[in-house]
């Protein structure tokens, strides 16, 4: 059962009670991620993930993690490009421990000069290693090369250079004008109380301040497709080719998660047996949306060998073709609803899961869209509705990013 209130301070509490269930997830969900951030903060949200493990006046990093690893929980955080989010999983008995400790990290987070220097280290690493990893890596060149010069297509992990010339108190103020009560959702699911939980958040939250004004609008992205390409001399070619979609108020979504699950999103779909199971050309091939508040796109991930990677991309370009011109077969829509709403479904038998989608619903709706409502959606799709979505996704000039051993004037001629 979902239940909701919202705090004097615009916090809101969402608990998804499950019965039978012994564990349970608590999640803190700031409405601020990358694209929140001006040029010269690029990197913040991610940074400010790290250094809430830093310590707070009364809790060690080792105080933290031991919290929860003395009782067999987890801890973690992670930052996206609206949202920055933070969670324990525990057993039911330990909710309360969970909400303290996480209250603590986010309300008094201690931001130390000395801790802000060393958190810098481990962020040059991590991006050290992203870069290393260009099956990774390539999505965020696709975002960049779709939203040129845009928030929303800059590296979520950001700039070190930025973040060094920030500071603590740059850190500490961007928390400040980011972390407010309206932006933050607490979502709990499995074993939870509502009550309990609304009284330890009011509790341990009392101290924030009621906002003077809301958060600001966001600038809507403007799409610019484009071909880029990071010449590598390694041994694939990893490729994201896509463009502009759906964001996830818009209505055309239901159709078109049907395309993506019938292009390739599952291993069933067309391009994963046209390219992978019949021709043996990659490892790994799919499609995937990315869907934010009033944009989104969708994008067919590969990684091949350059001597492949003209067949791949005209297999790709030959399925484009093929959905402009004839659409999906009644089939193939049925098996996707029937795709969806088996995943939509098994899905909900995670804490962790359930405690997400509801937080992410508050953000986007402001309302925890039931799950039954999703799947009604997605069964009403016609076949009207996945021929417009098609042309809406397929017929303009795409966007593609690469990461290997090619020119981008050959990329260029391959698609263009």
């Amino acid at each position: 059962m979902t239940r909701c209130d919202t705090l004097a301070n615009g916090i809101r509490v969402v608990t998804d009670r499950m019965e039978h269930v012994a564990t349970a997830t608590v999640g803190f969900y700031v409405a601020a991620g990358s694209r929140h951030e001006r040029a010269e903060e690029s990197g913040v949200s991610h940074f400010i993930e790290h250094l809430v493990f830093k310590g707070t006046p009364t809790r060690s990093p080792r105080d933290i993690v031991l919290a929860f690893d003395a009782v067999g929980g987890d801890v973690n955080a992670a930052t996206e490009r609206e949202i920055t989010y933070y969670y324990g999983k525990v057993l039911g008995q330990h909710v309360p421990m969970a909400i303290e400790v996480l209250s603590d990290m986010l309300l008094h987070p201690k931001l130390a000069e000395e801790d802000v220097d060393l958190e810098l280290l481990v962020i040059e690493e991590e991006i050290s290693r992203y870069e290393d990893t260009p099956s990774e890596l390539v999505h965020d060149q696709f975002a960049k090369a779709l939203w040129p010069g845009q928030a929303i297509g800059r590296s979520i992990l950001g700039d070190v250079e930025c973040l060094r010339a920030l500071g603590p108190e740059g850190v500490r103020s961007y928390m400040t004008g980011h972390y407010t009560g309206p932006n933050i959702v607490v979502s709990a699911a499995g074993d939870v109380h509502h009550e309990q939980v609304v009284d330890l958040i009011a509790a341990h939250w009392s101290e924030l301040d009621v906002p003077s004004s809301g958060p600001a609008a966001l600038p809507a992205p403007v799409a610019s497709p484009d071909v880029v390409c990071d010449e590598r001399d390694i041994e694939q070619v990893h490729f994201c080719l896509g463009g502009e979609a759906y964001s996830m108020r818009d209505e055309g979504r239901y159709a078109g998660a049907i395309i993506d699950c019938a292009l390739g999103g599952a291993a069933s779909s067309r391009l994963f047996q046209e390219i992978r199971e019949k021709r043996g050309l990659v490892y790994s091939v799919y499609s995937s949306t990315a869907m934010h508040l009033d944009s989104g796109y969708e994008s067919i991930y590969a990684g091949t060998r350059p001597e492949n990677l003209t067949r791949v991309l005209e297999l790709i370009r030959e399925q484009f073709a093929d959905l402009l011109a004839h659409g999906l077969s009644s089939e193939e829509v049925r098996a996707a609803k029937e795709y969806h709403r088996g995943a939509t479904l098994m899905a909900l038998d995670g804490v962790g899961h359930r405690a997400a989608r509801n937080a992410r619903s508050l953000i986007a709706f402001d309302r925890v869209v039931p799950t039954q409502e999703v799947i009604a959606g997605i069964e009403a799709v016609t076949t009207d509705q996945v021929h417009e979505a098609i042309h809406r996704l397929f017929a303009s000039k795409p966007c593609l990013a690469a990461i290997g051993p090619v020119k981008r004037s050959d990329l260029a001629a391959a698609v263009l």
